[in-house]
């Protein structure tokens, strides 16, 4: 009972699974989490908790509810005190759940996936073939994609992402699709950056009893307490009307589905959906465009796949997917037994998967047509499908509808647009991974695995045709630099890492041949007109700062006003390179470097050289600057350009 003045049970059973502890949440997680779903708000608090700080606030009584105050909970301990967990913990919680009549399973826990599928996805799958709503926490891992932690992958389960209070996306909030099956998640987003709630360290001589909490384990709440109002409101409606319900009825916040799902969870949204619709039946996506997550589909030679998903709906005995329109004569369903495909590394004597694809499948061979029987369907259903433009192909623009048929009817149908343009120039980019030494990778970020497919995007929409130097390597045969020096590109991107280990002497070969190249660095490359270099004043903490003084004439500094800047490295300029922008340090501003800088060789080809490989990431990602300093300085930016 969170009520101060009464006594009433809100949780009305309680197990722990976790050997040798009591139900009593020793760690404080699963309280802030209750309080966000179930809260009466019935205390009033001089403040509250903040980290290790006491936050002075007048907080007064019932203004803190939680979003469905006077549902009851089932206290099921599957973390330990210490916040570590065992799978077969979570899968006993979750079937003891479902033995003792859960309406709705909130899941403020994830892990790493591993490999593909596992103990949990299994139990939240048949938690939600017995009727119990899941809801999972997508993982604060983003913003880079394929980031989405089990069991949060599974279609089965409502994936949920973060916003702050602006309905901005957080940076950490885990992004789709999800890895090994290339899943359009999350499923929704709703607020999970300085949320109050009940503490377990609540101190009634201070009259203190809330905290703030970040991250996706605080939006999951707000979700499954929809859900539960849903179901006390529409007692029959399924799990998976009530998944569908809560799709359609949120609040698009026009970013990528892979970034914020349906959009921001509506309740007033999801009861309409449920008050006038029989049964509600949702895509996700919702749509598909040349644009839309995974891979940019705009150029000659582009390409798409995605495991589509359709959940709510009748149950149907007969049911078909058809692919119709335009979109046909380069849509199909894919054979594929995979869409992509994930390196293996042993770390620790363990074998683990890197979460984002080393290569994704599709072409002729995989070609299945644009029909196929699905036959039963009992709620939840996915489709693979794969786009695929020909390298001949003029511009055009293609549109149809992928749709549900049973018994001749149409049942539910998503739109697919895709354009065809002719690009101004076209770009190769290294994302040949070299683990551990080198994470980019054109698919899910860029060395920590941050905003590379923000970059692609882009590029592509300025007009730029990028190709995966990985994909190209795996249909052509070729040598990587063979395919750099083919002619068929006017611009590579590389980054330090691969430039050390590749041929560095072909750089200056290509520069000759009017071919550009963009290197970013993360250190050790050596290059007779510029390299980089470790400056031993920042050594130990890493630079943290802000491209400054630009070079205004210089075409790549037009239009560009600040560049945050991540790292340790500076540029030492050599011959005649020119200096674009330099950086300060933030804990050291009399201290600065070199940032990015240009060469251009006789032959007319054009080296650019970056002095950190997340730059891009964090011009792409404003708020993330922002939260380092915070985090690790203590430091407050007002704003970032």
């Amino acid at each position: 009972d969170d009520n101060p003045e009464t006594d009433d049970p809100k949780v009305i059973d309680e197990v722990s699974f976790v050997p040798n502890e009591s139900p009593r949440d020793g760690h404080g997680h699963g309280t802030l989490m209750a309080g966000i779903l179930s809260g009466t708000g019935a205390a009033s608090s001089t403040g509250f908790y903040s980290g290790d700080e006491t936050k002075n606030a007048t907080i007064r009584e019932y203004t803190q509810i939680g979003v469905a105050p006077a549902s009851k909970l089932l206290n099921v301990k599957v973390i330990s005190n210490d916040g570590s967990g065992d799978a077969s913990w979570i899968v006993s919680g979750i079937e003891w759940a479902v033995e003792h009549g859960a309406d709705v399973i909130s899941m403020s826990i994830g892990a790493y996936p591993e490999r593909p599928g596992d103990v949990i996805m299994d139990a939240v799958k048949a938690a939600v073939e017995a009727g119990v709503v899941v809801v999972v926490a997508a993982g604060n891992d983003g913003p880079g994609s394929f980031s989405i932690s089990t069991p949060a992958l599974s279609p089965y389960v409502i994936t949920v992402g973060a916003v702050y209070e602006t309905e901005n996306i957080t940076f950490f909030s885990s992004r789709g699709p999800a890895p090994f099956y290339v899943l359009a998640k999350p499923d929704l987003v709703a607020p999970g950056a300085a949320v109050i709630s009940t503490s377990r360290e609540f101190n009634e001589e201070k009259g203190v009893y809330y905290e703030e909490v970040w991250g996706t384990s605080a939006a999951t709440p707000h979700v499954a307490g929809v859900a539960a109002l849903l179901r006390q409101a529409f007692p029959n409606a399924s799990a998976y009307e009530i998944k569908a319900a809560l799709m359609l009825g949120a609040k698009d916040l026009g970013v990528d589905y892979c970034i914020q799902g349906a959009g921001l969870v509506d309740a007033l949204g999801a009861y309409n959906v449920l008050s006038t619709r029989s049964k509600p039946i949702a895509f996700a996506p919702p749509k598909i465009d040349s644009m839309s997550w995974p891979t940019v589909a705009l150029y000659p030679g582009d390409f798409k796949v995605i495991n589509i998903t359709v959940v709510g709906g009748e149950n149907l005995t007969d049911a078909t997917w058809r692919i119709e329109g335009s979109i046909k004569d380069i849509a199909s369903f894919t054979s594929a037994e995979k869409l992509c495909l994930h390196k293996v590394y042993t770390v620790r004597e363990k074998e683990i998967s890197d979460t984002t694809p080393h290569l994704f499948i599709y072409g002729d061979n995989y070609d299945s047509g644009d029909m196929l029987e699905l036959g039963n369907y009992t709620g939840l259903g996915t489709v693979a499908i794969q786009i695929v433009i020909p390298e001949d192909a003029e511009p055009n623009h293609y549109s149809g509808y992928l749709r549900l048929y049973s018994g001749g009817k149409v049942v539910a149908s998503l739109p697919i647009k895709i354009d065809v343009r002719r690009p101004k120039a076209k770009v190769i980019f290294d994302d040949v991974s070299q683990f551990p030494e080198d994470r980019e990778t054109l698919w899910g970020g860029s060395f920590m695995g941050w905003g590379v497919e923000l970059w692609w995007r882009d590029v592509a929409q300025a007009g730029y045709d990028v190709d995966s130097l990985m994909q190209v390597m795996n249909k052509t045969g070729l040598d990587p630099w063979a395919i750099l020096l083919s002619g068929n590109y006017q611009v590579i991107y590389l980054h330090d890492t691969d430039l050390r280990m590749g041929i560095s002497g072909a750089l200056p070969k290509i520069l000759d041949s009017n071919l550009s190249i963009v290197a970013l660095y993360d250190g050790g490359f050596e290059y007779s007109l510029i390299s980089s270099e470790v400056y031993t004043e920042w050594s130990e903490i890493a630079l943290i700062g802000v491209a400054e003084n630009f070079n205004k004439e210089h075409p790549i500094s037009r239009g560009v006003k600040c560049v945050p800047a991540l790292g340790g490295l500076g540029l030492a300029v050599h011959e005649d390179a020119e200096i674009v922008a330099t950086a300060i340090s933030y804990d050291d501003p009399s201290g600065s470097a070199v940032f990015i800088a240009t060469y251009e060789a006789e032959g007319g080809g054009r080296f650019i050289a970056i002095g950190d490989s997340n730059i891009f990431d964090c011009a792409r990602t404003p708020d993330f600057t922002w939260y380092y300093l915070w985090k690790n300085y203590e430091v407050e930016v007002a704003s970032i350009d």
